[in-house]
């Protein structure tokens, strides 16, 4: 049901808050090149669009879906990606895959913060009767993460995407001159992509070698990393899937 007017200004008045907490209104959507900053945001503004009730002249531009997970959403994603989920060396892309990391990360409370703060006090008691435990929400949470974390690969790699069945296909992310053309890329995927497509790693020799040092010019021979400890999944396995150095020649 439509909003009563009030609601209407209030809620709008929370998003435009939460958009500019986190750096992307609800009507922006920042690219450059190729890499698109906010992918994920789109991609859920895509799958779950707010569909205005006639007669209603709400300004409020977000789902209740968008607005209750999005912060969850968009960390869960990444994750999935810096944790190689769905890659072989990394975790199954199962559930409980998702829920394990969620946990171990504490995620989960991200979406009773934006309940609590970010939701307007009608949208919040709507979120509630629709999802009426922490747990309902997490699950659903859960499932918005995976069905992103899903579409954000296809629109990595295809022209063209159906975000839901039977109504059209998207070719573009964004709207106005800021939209991107699929496929698109953002920084995650720059590490993600390569090791899902199995596309070789290889550098090649060094662009510069010293004169008279001939020993630089093969395959990497050592890679040193600091701090191995903290790297995500995603890091190792590239340095791990680079081609080791030739076999030393037979002595003759």
């Amino acid at each position: 049901p439509a909003l009563p007017p009030a609601e209407e200004a209030e809620e709008a008045a929370a998003e435009e808050a939460a958009g500019a907490a986190d750096g992307c209104e609800a009507d922006e959507a920042p690219v450059q090149n190729s890499y698109v900053p906010n992918k994920t945001k789109l991609l859920l503004r895509e799958l779950y669009p707010h569909e205005p009730v006639d007669g209603s002249r709400a300004r409020v531009k977000l789902s209740l879906q968008t607005a209750l997970f999005e912060t969850f959403v968009v960390q869960m994603v990444t994750l999935a990606k810096m944790e190689a989920v769905g890659i072989a060396g990394g975790w199954a892309d199962d559930d409980e895959t998702w829920q394990a990391l969620c946990d171990e990360h504490e995620l989960g409370k991200l979406i009773e913060v934006a309940l609590k703060k970010k939701l307007s006090a009608a949208r919040a008691k709507a979120a509630q009767a629709k999802w009426p435990t922490a747990v309902a929400r997490l699950r659903q949470g859960l499932r918005i993460a995976r069905e992103c974390f899903s579409a954000s690969r296809t629109c990595a790699q295809e022209a063209e995407w159906e975000p839901r069945r039977g109504e059209g296909v998207v070719v573009k992310l964004g709207s106005g001159e800021k939209a991107k053309s699929l496929p698109c890329l953002d920084y995650d995927d720059l590490l993600y992509m390569p090791v899902y497509e199995g596309l070789p790693l290889d550098p090649g020799p060094p662009k510069y070698v010293p004169s008279g040092v001939s020993r630089l010019a093969g395959a990497l021979r050592w890679i040193f990393m600091d701090e191995t400890q903290d790297k995500s999944r995603i890091r190792l396995l590239m340095v791990q899937r680079l081609p080791p150095p030739p076999p030393p020649a037979a002595p003759r």
